[in-house]
């Protein structure tokens, strides 16, 4: 066994040497206050578990073949490294040629194999162990070549590293270089490559243990390979990964599908989303957590999460809902408010009060008021004025219509009233749109456009009138004859369009809608032709026009897109070079955003 150390850092093999095909497997001991980290150039190792404070044992089990050579294993803990080289023997028979039915020996080393008997033709077949090193056996003076191939003496490993990718970071790369033999070997011209990050110039620390730094900046996950060769052994590559994964998580965000839970449907879908500091999906597990209720969730992609969150539709006391998400450094919370369901019952605190009635004093009785859970339901006041009682009921906000009932019961009497809940319509929204304009004929441009509307449905349906201004330039270059002469044309056109729209709306549930339309136009045109050696003719007209639209949208959060067809018929410019009715198809993909 050869082995060197530095510190307190120190490492044992035994059995070493060791017998490929005899010896399965050799006991590792390491001297460390920290658990090591062991690495082997070949076979592997297993079952790496502290003996005692200071002592830690692991398996070194070699590889499956039969060549001789040298196994390097190195050892990492608190900032020390340790190595050493086990000799593998190898098994194997010297073909050795003598006098017919000779008696013949080899000599390997200072150890002697046979003798054995040739056969009749003098071939004899001695079995001999061969260390790593050794290329040749002896028959007195004469040299016996034992066709063992060359093997790898060199061995490469990282030093201790932060496996986050988040954070910048430097780590130490060893190098262990040994002779055939398992000697270390000084000097050596090596070669150093990795496939990412910096790494330093290599220098020697002691015989055989060379080191560099790599310096690697924060980025994203993945491997990191750094590549060892030797100038004289370029076929014999050593190399060593270092894995990155995301750091812990230091963003986290939590959004949901509604901002508030009612009680006639008690759940809610969020999802989290966590980056590391460098913006990776992190590499742990958050943990979620929820105030109230019943809390589900599943991964949806690297560091994003689906959660489902289901509460009893009877509040009692709850006012709000928390759910948090928590990583091992960061967290964050959404809170939900409970809001009742439609209201279902009203009750007096006090049913059976004895009132004294002397036609003077009154009676103060609070009035309970409740969903059909149980719920106290807000929003709804009660005022006495000039000898009539009045119920002031704040409907919650809604998106979709639903109905409910108010009640008032004073004894055996009761008084209801039932109510339609319209959802509030925005009242404004202003939108910005691309698409392509055509006449149908050969014609077409992309156009942009940008609109404004006020909505309103005071009369029933949801009524719209939009005002529009759409853009749109088209420019081509021709070879144009003039009395046998071939001249150049260039014109361009600009178009703008004014659009007065009156829409009528549907909705259809809470995220979608469509809609049609219709109205007047307006285009202005700017023209613009120039022959070579003609000059440049510009022209400017005004033509009004008709135009008829249909469209439908998909509400995703306050931003919502659309999509929509417009088909127009605009009168003749009477323009010298453009003249004619026309008649257009555009095509629009926008976004929209509401205001109240």
């Amino acid at each position: 066994m050869t082995a060197a150390a530095l510190l307190a850092l120190a490492v044992n093999v035994q059995p070493s040497p060791m017998r490929l095909g005899s010896d399965v497997r050799a006991q590792v001991q390491v001297e460390a206050e920290a658990k090591p980290a062991i690495a082997a150039s070949v076979g592997k190792i297993e079952g790496l578990h502290r003996v005692r404070d200071g002592l830690w044992e692991a398996r070194y089990v070699p590889p499956d073949d039969s060549i001789p050579q040298v196994a390097l294993l190195t050892a990492v803990a608190g900032g020390e490294v340790a190595w050493v080289a086990i000799p593998l023997w190898a098994e194997g028979d010297a073909v050795v040629k003598t006098r017919p039915r000779g008696r013949i020996s080899v000599d390997i080393g200072s150890q002697t194999f046979g003798p054995v008997i040739a056969d009749a033709r003098g071939a004899a077949v001695v079995p001999v162990v061969v260390p790593p090193g050794v290329y040749e056996a002896r028959h007195g003076k004469r040299l016996i070549p034992l066709h063992v191939p060359p093997s790898r003496t060199i061995h490469v490993a990282f030093g201790e590293a932060s496996l986050t990718a988040d954070r910048a970071q430097t780590a130490a790369v060893y190098v262990v270089v040994v002779n055939p033999q398992g000697s270390p070997r000084s000097g050596a011209a090596v070669k150093l490559r990795a496939s990412r990050g910096a790494l330093s110039a290599l220098h020697e620390r002691t015989p055989g243990l060379y080191e560099a730094s790599l310096s690697l900046s924060a980025g994203p996950p993945g491997e990191v390979r750094v590549r060892a060769v030797l100038d004289d052994a370029p076929a014999f590559a050593a190399e060593t990964v270092l894995r990155l994964g995301g750091g812990p998580a230091s963003r986290i965000a939590i959004s949901a599908d509604r901002e508030r839970i009612r009680a006639d449907d008690p759940r809610a879908r969020l999802h989290v989303t966590a980056r590391d500091a460098a913006g990776n999906p992190p590499g742990e597990e958050l943990s979620f957590e929820t105030s109230a209720g019943q809390l589900t969730g599943s991964a949806a992609g690297p560091g994003e999460w689906d959660l489902a969150l289901s509460v009893e539709p009877a509040f009692g006391e709850l006012k709000t809902v928390e759910v948090r998400a928590r990583g091992a450094a960061a967290s964050a919370a959404r809170t939900l408010p409970l809001v009742s369901g439609p209201l279902d019952s009203i009750a007096f605190d006090r049913p059976n009060a004895a009132v004294v009635a002397d036609g003077a004093s009154a009676v103060r009785l609070a009035v309970h008021l409740r969903d059909k859970y149980g719920n106290p339901v807000s929003g709804v006041q009660l005022e006495e004025r000039d000898g009539t009682l009045y119920a002031n009921y704040v409907p919650p906000l809604l998106r979709e219509p639903a109905e409910t009932e108010l009640a008032l019961r004073v004894g055996p009497t009761v008084g209801r009233a039932q109510v339609t809940l319209v959802p509030n319509l925005a009242s404004a929204a202003v939108s910005g749109k691309v698409g392509m304009f055509s006449n149908l004929s050969g014609f077409s441009t992309p156009l942009i456009g940008v609109a404004g509307a006020l909505r309103t449905d005071r009369w029933g349906p949801q009524l719209q009138l939009a005002a529009e201004l759409d853009y749109a330039h088209r420019g081509q270059s021709d070879l144009v004859s003039t009395g046998g002469t071939t001249l150049a044309a260039d014109s361009s056109l600009d178009l703008a369009l004014v659009h007065l729209t009156a829409s009528w709306r549907r909705q259809l549930g809470e995220e979608n809608a469509f809609w049609i339309g219709a109205g007047p136009s307006a285009a202005a045109y700017w023209t613009r032709v120039r022959v070579t050696d003609s000059g440049t003719r510009r022209g400017f007209a005004i033509a009004p026009g008709l135009h008829a639209t249909v469209g439908a949208e998909h509400r995703m959060g306050r931003l919502i897109p659309f999509l929509e067809a417009r088909a127009g018929w605009i009168t003749s410019p009477g323009l010298p070079i453009l003249s004619g009715p026309l008649r257009t198809l555009s095509l629009f993909a926008g976004v929209r955003l509401e205001t109240h």
